[in-house]
């Protein structure tokens, strides 16, 4: 089963929008099609920003939590220092959990920081996909058994 670790930008617009990339990412984790992984940073980033531009939506990621049953990883601080020498600081938290949580790939929607970045991608041996192009990985994979 593919693993892919989901930052604050995914469970937003899971969140936000009832259609895209993001929601049917969790509908297919539900199905246990895939195994979605988050870390506690990861949730903390998506409530503030929740609380900044959608408060009444904040409460919706521990719902999230609880009914979604994410594996939530742990990060040493070592880990990130390691992370951040390929990656910006700010992400390299969001790219050290990916690591420990042994994750196929990194879902954002992070183009300035970590979409399109072959270093971060190499650095860490984790691919970094949109949802959207994870879907259509796996829509192509399910045609193509077919």
């Amino acid at each position: 089963m593919i693993r892919a670790f989901i930052d604050a930008s995914v469970i937003y617009a899971a969140i936000i929008s009832a259609t895209g990339g993001a929601r049917v990412l969790l509908k297919r984790h539900i199905a246990n099609e895939i195994q979605l992984v988050v870390s506690a940073y990861v949730l903390a980033e998506t409530v503030h920003n929740l609380e900044s531009k959608s408060p009444d939506k904040a409460g919706a990621v521990q719902l999230l939590v609880d009914l979604l049953a994410f594996e939530v990883i742990t990060v040493d601080s070592e880990t990130v220092k390691q992370v951040a020498e390929y990656t910006e600081l700010k992400d390299a938290p969001v790219v050290a959990a990916a690591i420990v949580g042994q994750c196929d790939y990194l879902l954002t929607f992070d183009r300035k920081h970590l979409l399109g970045k072959p270093q971060i991608e190499e650095n860490s041996g984790i691919k970094i996909r949109t949802p959207g192009d994870l879907l259509q990985m796996l829509q192509n994979d399910d045609h193509s058994a077919n």
